[in-house]
């Protein structure tokens, strides 16, 4: 476990160039270098259980454990999807157009053309899904000003879908599909041919369309620097920027403090409650803190999990209307 010392702050500054680098010199349509060599593994996912506690014998002990794998799963979705490989990222040049303008409003033809980067997700198609039923590319230009989407379905793999060129962060639906014309986004290849494709689809006024041409490599997951990994998250997570943008640099190590309130059921309690009540929880307030490996990014954990007093309320059970339920506190229950 890496030393850890509670002096030495200083805020991390990020450089967090959509060209996955921190130049800032305009796009060209240069030829792409080699490919990233992919560096050793350097993190075993075991080891991010450390501060659990092993057969929890009380409820403290309980809520430390709720804490930390809480923790952990906010801990993965801001770094560790990323520095693991479940989030592949790409970098390379595109050059794609649509005719949105042909619609007869007063809307031009999308545009992205020169370096972008991508994210490649993959998504159930409900909650509880077993298998991923969505992939798609998220593909955005280097000022990180404007995006276009491909979207394939498990159900029709074959099929990929492609967005209008459209400013990031806009929710636009496909204007054209293509058949057997893209490689499968439910795969992982360290390259993404996007030569020469064109997506069509009529609609009632006019027929829209999209070509897209470039070509795309993976950056390795152990190559990500840590500013890759955060311009990533900003595009990925849009409202949970703050899990990033608070991380700083303490000896040698990326932390950040975090502040939450764990529960757990209390059953037990409903004999000190009011007819009625009976539904228990304990629940407790906590900070914490995270730590991240700067020279492996993969390897993370949670820490130095301090509570506040425990307090334990029983509920009237909700109903589903709107009346709030009416709880107690139940002083003197563990």
């Amino acid at each position: 476990m890496p030393h850890k010392s509670i002096n030495g702050w200083f805020v991390l500054a990020l450089c967090i160039d959509v060209s996955l680098g921190c130049s800032s010199g305009r796009a060209t349509n240069a030829a792409l270098p080699p490919p990233l060599p992919e560096p050793a593994k350097c993190w075993d996912s075991s080891q991010d259980q450390h501060g659990m506690i092993s057969g929890p014998r009380d409820p403290r002990e309980r809520l430390t454990n709720i804490a930390i794998a809480r923790q952990l799963q906010e801990l993965h979705l801001a770094i560790g999807r990323y520095s693991r490989g479940e989030r592949p990222v790409y970098a390379g040049t595109i050059r794609a157009r649509d005719n949105v303008g042909a619609n007869g409003s007063n809307t031009r033809d999308g545009l992205l053309d020169g370096v972008v980067w991508a994210i490649l997700f993959r998504e159930p198609t409900h909650p509880g899904a077993p298998d991923p039923g969505l992939a798609e590319l998220l593909i955005v230009n280097e000022e990180g000003q404007r995006q276009l989407r491909m979207i394939q379905k498990r159900a029709a793999p074959s099929i990929t879908e492609i967005t209008p060129v459209t400013a990031w962060g806009t929710n636009a639906g496909s204007i054209g599909a293509c058949r057997n014309c893209a490689p499968s986004l439910f795969q992982t290849p360290s390259r993404i041919d996007l030569n020469n494709i064109t997506a069509t689809r009529r609609f009632e006024r006019f027929e829209g369309s999209a070509t897209v041409h470039g070509v795309l490599e993976r950056i390795p997951p152990g190559a990500l620097s840590f500013a890759q990994i955060a311009r990533a998250h900003h595009f990925d997570s849009w409202g949970r920027e703050a899990a990033i943008q608070e991380i700083a640099q303490r000896d040698g190590e990326l932390v950040r403090v975090v502040r939450g309130r764990a529960d757990e059921p209390a059953p037990e309690a409903q004999t000190h409650a009011p007819a009625g009540y009976t539904s228990c929880r304990r629940a407790a307030d906590y900070s914490a803190e995270w730590w991240i490996d700067r020279t492996c990014l993969g390897r993370f954990g949670v820490w130095s999990v301090v509570f506040g007093p425990t307090a334990t309320r029983c509920c009237v059970p909700y109903r589903g209307n709107d009346t709030p339920p009416s709880c107690v506190d139940v002083p003197g229950s563990p």
